[in-house]
């Protein structure tokens, strides 16, 4: 695609009015349409969990340990944020997103986080257990927010 092409689907995006609809659920990316303005419009809680320092990881230690790191602590964070209800809908390198609905959005969500904390402990305990002589100690963030959710699908795969 050259940069016309692009250039004019910016201004297809800036001139075209938005088509909002609610919904009840998250919902499935191909449901929100890539090409018009489109979102949906729902009520949710959402929670990033974000493994801090990673590109000291990366670079400071073997590819494979910095990837058993990742897949410990995405696979971890994952499954929490789906055994709460949660739905996982990005994942962005060394950073997991979850959006929470229903009455129960907010309790769900801080109910993940406080498990993916204590999980974190417990990722740290195996961490030295398989690597003694390591110093490494897995940390992360968390974040959660609660607002009415505008969601539209952006970018190309």
């Amino acid at each position: 695609m050259t940069s016309l092409e692009i250039i004019e689907k910016v201004d297809d995006i800036f001139r075209h009015q938005w088509n909002e609809e609610n919904a009840l659920s998250v919902p499935e990316a191909e449901s929100v349409a890539l090409i018009s303005n489109h979102a949906k419009l729902i009520d949710g809680t959402v929670l990033y969990a974000d493994l801090n320092d990673s590109t000291a990881l990366v670079d400071g230690h073997k590819h494979w340990f910095a990837a058993e790191i990742y897949k410990s602590y995405l696979l971890s964070a994952s499954q929490i944020i789906k055994d709460n209800n949660g739905e996982i809908t990005a994942f962005d390198g060394d950073r997991v997103m979850g959006v929470f609905i229903g009455d129960r959005k907010n309790s769900s969500a801080v109910k993940a986080a406080l498990q993916i904390n204590f999980i974190v402990m417990k990722i740290n305990d195996k961490i030295k257990e398989r690597y003694p002589d390591s110093t490494y100690k897995l940390k992360q963030s968390i974040g959660i927010d609660t607002s009415k959710l505008f969601v539209a699908r952006t970018g190309v795969r």
